[in-house]
């Protein structure tokens, strides 16, 4: 099941993080993309190309926080999803990775293409 081919400590962000603080957790954890949370409900994805974009066109002294960026919705599945339906339903939508959530919205793990081929091994 998903649960068992996730990574679980993935880096998340906090939505009431301003930017500046974002672009430190950058240097400490670096990834492409970021799932945000609010009382560790996932609200949307940052990625990390969106956040300096945003800097630049808004100034390095800004101090949005990260749910007044343009987050992307995450695709969601739940830890019990059997991993062929994981698959199956990653390449019909076209993404690479999945959030893992509860049944309350909350951040569990991630999930993407490269841990679905380690875990084939």
């Amino acid at each position: 099941k998903a649960s068992d081919v996730m990574t679980q400590d993935v880096a998340s962000l906090d939505a009431s993080l301003c930017i500046q603080d974002a672009i430190a957790e950058f240097q400490s954890h670096p990834h492409s993309t970021y799932p945000v949370t609010t009382d560790g409900k996932v609200v949307g994805l940052l990625r990390r190309s969106v956040a300096y974009d945003w800097l630049k066109n808004h100034g390095l002294t800004c101090r949005d926080h990260l749910k007044d960026l343009p987050l992307t919705t995450p695709f969601r599945v739940r830890g019990e999803t059997p991993v062929p339906e994981l698959v199956q339903t990653l390449m019909r939508s076209g993404v690479s990775k999945a959030i893992v959530v509860d049944g309350d919205d909350r951040l569990l793990g991630m999930v993407t293409v490269f841990d679905l081929l380690r875990g084939s091994r």
